[in-house]
């Protein structure tokens, strides 16, 4: 069980590792936007330059946006010949937090951004798994000791030993039976 998890997990990484590197090349070329809206939610993520946009918030206009998905890319229609979008100013080390927020008779809204590298998005999906591997290393590695009659935590060979591990004083849960136990 935890073996699949662990393969699920390295499978998304990888998968979410690629896309990240492919928008993130593609970023140089196009930007590209995703929105959906809900009157009055909102939710945007934009890539340019290098950059990542993610937002989320209300908005209720005399402009509404269309309900629903929209997008400049396949499968989406692009209604302009191109969009284009600068996430670079206000950026310190291409990192940026935004909350908006307007009251007004023609723009009502609240809304929170976050602007982000393509790298460290992709550092996230590359690192994600690592905890994972690390876990099911000890814990495989525990049970093999525990399997061949050593302590789980320092590895002394508990066969003759009774109760406690005399190195490190662990006491074990499932102790293996000694040849000739059940005589």
């Amino acid at each position: 069980m935890i073996r699949r998890l662990f393969t699920l997990a390295s499978i998304l990484s990888l998968l979410f590792c690629i896309a990240t590197a492919a928008l993130w090349v593609r970023s140089y070329s196009v930007c590209d936007y995703l929105l959906w809206y809900r009157q009055p939610r909102i939710v945007e993520a934009i890539s340019n330059a290098g950059l990542l946009g993610v937002g989320c918030g209300w908005l209720a206009s005399v402009y509404t946006p269309r309900t629903g998905w929209e997008g400049s890319f396949w499968p989406f229609r692009r209604d302009a010949a191109e969009f284009e979008a600068d996430l670079r100013p206000g950026t310190v080390l291409g990192f940026r937090y935004e909350h908006w927020r307007q009251q007004t008779p023609d723009v009502q809204g609240d809304a929170r951004a976050l602007t982000l590298p393509f790298w460290s998005v992709f550092l996230l999906f590359a690192g994600l798994p690592a905890p994972a591997a690390w876990r099911w290393r000890r814990h495989r590695t525990r049970r093999h000791l525990a399997a061949s009659g050593r302590c789980p935590q320092c590895g002394y060979d508990l066969r003759a030993s009774t109760g406690r591990c005399p190195e490190c004083g662990t006491v074990p849960t499932d102790r293996p039976q000694r040849a000739g136990a059940g005589r």
